[in-house]
């Protein structure tokens, strides 16, 4: 697939040499600054086709800038998803056991999960542990390969269309 590997590339050059020694902040889809996204694992036939095929932005951004690059994936333990232009769906109910549904019994309305530096107490996050930061579908990973970060929401609200 082309198409990432030209924004991946793109963004690689903007780092070095536009913005270079500067913080660059990119807003994206998940999916698509994730890395490694053919090592998760589905149950569902389509989405493992749709991850072994694709090449993502994260994926070679971070071959070209490694550590330099700093990813934080949104999920959330309820609410719905859309946009201003599709009718919203809700989420489904987590998995027992899942990142969602763990960070949910913590109470918190919000949280940032850093990944990349996690202390000996974070060990559990090192293993297998099913999340959806990808497409808010539940996926089987060892999240530390995919993003440094999870933004956790309690509960996630679809964007709507604004008046006027």
């Amino acid at each position: 697939r082309k198409y990432p590997r030209r924004l991946g590339s793109f963004l690689v050059w903007l780092a070095r040499h536009r913005y270079r020694n500067q913080k660059l902040i990119v807003w994206s889809l998940n999916v698509h600054l994730a890395r490694d996204l053919d090592r998760l694992t589905t149950r569902e036939a389509t989405t493992r086709t749709k991850l072994d095929e694709m090449s993502t932005i994260g994926d070679e951004v971070a071959k070209a800038l490694g550590r330099e690059v700093y990813t934080i994936a949104l999920t959330a333990f309820s609410g719905d998803l859309g946009t201003p232009s599709r009718q919203p769906s809700p989420l489904l109910v987590p998995t027992p056991g899942s990142f969602e549904d763990l960070m949910s019994r913590t109470g918190l309305e919000a949280a940032v999960v850093e990944l990349r530096h996690l202390p000996a107490s974070g060990s559990w996050l090192q293993r297998s542990l099913i999340a959806r930061p990808i497409s808010h579908k539940e996926l089987l990973g060892v999240w530390p390969r995919h993003v440094d970060a999870l933004l956790y929401l309690r509960r996630l609200e679809a964007a709507r269309p604004t008046g006027g």
